[in-house]
């Protein structure tokens, strides 16, 4: 659990040796920092993978120089579970149309284009019992274009994070913390 002390994590991990971790960024990031400082290694581990923050490019290196290995970000809401995966190809989030329609929507209330950010807006396609329906997140994300690897999926460039964590600008924009 993250909400673990650091120290029990590290010795935790130390003790499963494991091929995957799934954690939060925040929480990889004191891991990190404890792994570096002591010279630790996971000899086994093939994939570092992130939910419900904001992954940052300096946490992917972070990762890639301490561990070895990748750090793959995950787009999920509690609420309706996996939203988009990282391509391993390009880098691009494939949203899961399968089970959701995600729409990235401007202040005007219209689709974003490619490049452009907006509101995501989520209808669940399986719930039955209480449906989800053009359900605001509060997050914001970049529209992205086609994937280059051929999935067909639609795309997000990247998620920046909740409505709530920006700061609004003199002249009307949203700036997101990095």
């Amino acid at each position: 659990s993250v909400n673990t002390d650091i120290r029990q994590q590290v010795e935790w991990l130390l003790k499963t040796d494991p091929h995957y971790l799934l954690t939060y960024p925040m929480n990889l990031e004191a891991l990190l920092r404890v792994f570096e400082a002591e010279k630790l290694r996971l000899p086994r581990l093939r994939q570092v993978r992130t939910i419900s923050e904001t992954l940052t490019g300096l946490q992917r290196e972070a990762c890639r120089r301490i561990l070895g290995v990748e750090a793959v970000d995950l787009y999920s809401a509690q609420e309706v579970g996996i939203i988009a995966l990282e391509c391993p190809e390009s880098g691009l989030l494939h949203i899961q149309s399968e089970n959701l329609l995600v729409e990235v929507l401007n202040d005007a209330g219209q689709a974003c284009q490619p490049g452009e950010i907006g509101q995501v807006v989520i209808t669940d396609l399986h719930n039955c019992v209480m449906p989800l329906i053009r359900y605001a997140t509060n997050d914001y994300a970049e529209v992205g274009s086609t994937c280059p690897c051929g999935r067909g999926l639609p795309t997000l460039s990247r998620v920046l994070g909740r409505k709530r964590n920006a700061a609004l600008l003199p002249d009307g924009r949203r700036q997101w913390p990095s």
